[in-house]
């Protein structure tokens, strides 16, 4: 069959002999015919036919292996950067960081953006304490640190939610400094301001952990006593601070003063269930306390 083929091509390609005389001198001796055939063109283009798979089959290998040096060294870096980008994105890690890269370029980009994360996490680092500096701020008093009205009013609220879902009793304190305006008159503003911040070390002292004292402004201050509470442990905390006050206060010029606390208390539920009712009557009992002191002094 294959020879039938070639010969049916070589007389398609070549449709007649090359013809050449054999002569001796003057007579033609014999005659030479060339048939072209195609069986070397057969075996060439089985041959190109063969090179040519071999150099596909070299090709897809080497897209192959080119492909994967490019997933591990480009396609996978790329990605883990765009993993990290959406994390800390998303999570504010900034503390994640970037593998080294085999492709020297990709690596310098990641430790650049390993750069980049770290001036990240320390701006983060010093807005996150600036903002907790300046909540504090917005919360507590400058003067003694202690916490202002606005969080004394919070945590008043969130006290007595607490004391109604544990169906209990929480109470709260005011307290006013007795003469701290002749205090302040008589000795000056740097003596009055050595008299505030004792009075708040003090209550800090005499309170439990889970109880909060906070400076109403000026010279007046409360202190919420946490769930569960009774009457008998607010009055045991009243004597606390009151002893404490009857240490002499060391002032800035080297002198002593001693200074008082007029005292008043509500508890809830007893004396009233809305924050307001507590403080009127934990305000009235105060102004009592002041004017009964008023009284045993004259």
């Amino acid at each position: 069959m294959l020879a039938r083929m070639e010969k049916a091509a070589g007389q398609l390609i070549w449709r007649r002999p090359v013809v050449e005389d054999i002569r001796r001198g003057q007579h033609m001796i014999g005659q030479v015919r060339v048939y072209g055939g195609v069986s070397g063109v057969g075996v060439y283009l089985l041959s190109g036919v063969g090179v040519a798979i071999w150099c596909l089959a070299l090709a897809i290998l080497a897209t192959h292996l080119l492909s994967r040096r490019l997933r591990r060294g480009v396609i996978a870096p790329l990605a883990e950067v765009a993993e990290v980008a959406h994390v800390v994105r998303t999570q504010r890690a900034f503390d994640r960081r970037l593998p080294r890269a085999d492709i020297a370029e990709i690596d310098r980009f990641s430790q650049d953006f390993n750069a980049l994360l770290a001036e990240l996490e320390g701006w983060h680092v010093s807005l996150t304490q600036e903002n907790e500096v300046l909540a504090v701020k917005a919360s507590h008093d400058d003067l003694t640190g202690l916490g202002n009205r606005a969080l004394f009013e919070r945590t008043l609220e969130a006290t007595i939610g607490e004391a109604v879902r544990a169906d209990t009793s929480c109470a709260v304190l005011y307290l006013d400094a007795d003469h701290f305006k002749e205090i302040n008159d008589s000795h000056g503003h740097a003596v009055g301001d050595a008299i505030l911040r004792a009075i708040a070390d003090r209550l800090r002292a005499s309170i439990r952990q889970i109880d909060h004292a906070f400076r109403q402004g000026g010279d007046e201050f409360a202190i919420i006593l946490a769930a569960p509470i009774g009457q008998d442990d607010v009055q045991g905390i009243i004597m606390r601070i009151v002893q404490a006050m009857e240490e002499p206060v060391d002032l800035p010029d080297g002198r002593s003063l001693t200074a008082s606390l007029s005292i008043g208390f509500a508890v809830f539920p007893d004396d009233g269930m809305a924050a307001g009712d507590l403080l009127r009557r934990a305000d009235a009992a105060m102004y009592h306390d002041k004017r009964r002191r008023r009284s045993i002094n004259a």
